[in-house]
């Protein structure tokens, strides 16, 4: 599909050269793939009639669900990244341990952003019983 767009592009007078770059490529392809991820989590958080145990839940697995993408990732591997996975099994070369870089800053930044969650663990446990 890259192709096309890329024609189409060009066609409008509107071209870019990223379009011809394999690791912009893939690049992009990586924060579409992570983005999904991101965003499951968000359309599960905004579902109605939750209580706070089943939302906190979906926080946690998430947050290991980032520690699997980046062993997975280390190991050169990403079943659960399909479009990035179509690039690696295409035969096109790229170095999948940088991505393992980005969900490492992902693993940090993420408790921080449910730092309150952390804080209410116990509480959020104990309601949900």
């Amino acid at each position: 599909l890259m192709t096309e767009i890329d024609s189409f592009m060009r066609s409008k007078g509107n071209g870019h050269e990223e379009f011809s770059y394999q690791q912009w490529i893939s690049v992009l392809v990586f924060l579409c793939n992570i983005t999904k991820h991101m965003t499951a989590l968000i359309l599960q958080l905004q579902e109605k009639d939750q209580h706070i145990g089943i939302l906190w839940q979906h926080v946690s697995t998430f947050g290991s669900k980032l520690q699997l993408l980046k062993t997975q990732l280390s190991k050169g591997s990403c079943p659960h990244l399909k479009t990035l996975e179509s690039r690696v099994n295409a035969d096109i070369r790229m170095d999948l341990s940088q991505y393992a870089e980005i969900f490492s800053h992902l693993m940090q930044e993420f408790p921080q952003r449910f730092q309150q969650f952390d804080e209410m663990e116990f509480l959020i446990k104990t309601l949900s019983i």
